[in-house]
């Protein structure tokens, strides 16, 4: 009886000393940051702007990509061009709004250099274009009949894509905690 309870004893003197151990290896500088030191991963954010400059530019790549693809299943031919023309008319605008968008990209992503090209492929990918259905390239075709200024783009942009722009990146926090800086 003696000896099964010493042999409880010194396994339960062997745990504490193991436990000891880890725990004082945990506070070495050397073994890692230690208990309740680690860093908090940052989030990405962005302001009023920066979200809505986001979604602009994410909408004209879905419309262009969708024009690509009418084009290549020969839906709808004048579609890319009807888009190109748009753009093209529309330039200064959608080049600010992608400044914009890049500057909080790049500062969001600082250790990622060619950050705003994963993000748009991963936008083509993610919608699937390969599998659309033709009415798509009629939709499109509507849209941009009734997009006669830049505007019309932007309403557009706030009604279907600010949302996921929201869920992906919130608003920054400031000191007054306006979410503008």
């Amino acid at each position: 009886m003696r000896c099964a309870a010493a042999a409880k004893a010194t396994l339960l003197l062997g745990l504490l000393f193991a436990v000891a151990g880890d725990a004082q290896a945990q506070q070495d500088p050397a073994f890692g940051l230690g208990p309740g030191s680690r860093p908090k991963r940052v989030m990405p954010c962005m302001d009023d702007r920066e979200q809505k400059a986001e979604a602009l530019i994410r909408t004209g790549i879905i419309m262009r990509e969708i024009g690509r693809e009418c084009q290549r299943r020969r839906v709808d031919i004048s579609l890319l061009p009807a888009w190109q023309a748009f753009d093209q008319a529309n330039a200064e605008q959608i080049q600010a709004a992608a400044r914009l968008r890049g500057d909080a990209l790049v500062r969001n992503y600082p250790d990622v250099p060619d950050i705003a090209l994963r993000l748009d492929s991963r936008l083509i990918a993610s919608t699937g274009l390969q599998r659309m259905a033709d009415e798509e390239c009629h939709v499109v075709r509507r849209l941009l009949n009734g997009f006669t200024e830049y505007n019309d783009l932007v309403k557009h942009a706030q009604r279907t894509e600010l949302g996921r722009v929201k869920n992906t990146y919130p608003k920054c926090r400031t000191r007054n905690d306006r979410g503008d800086r």
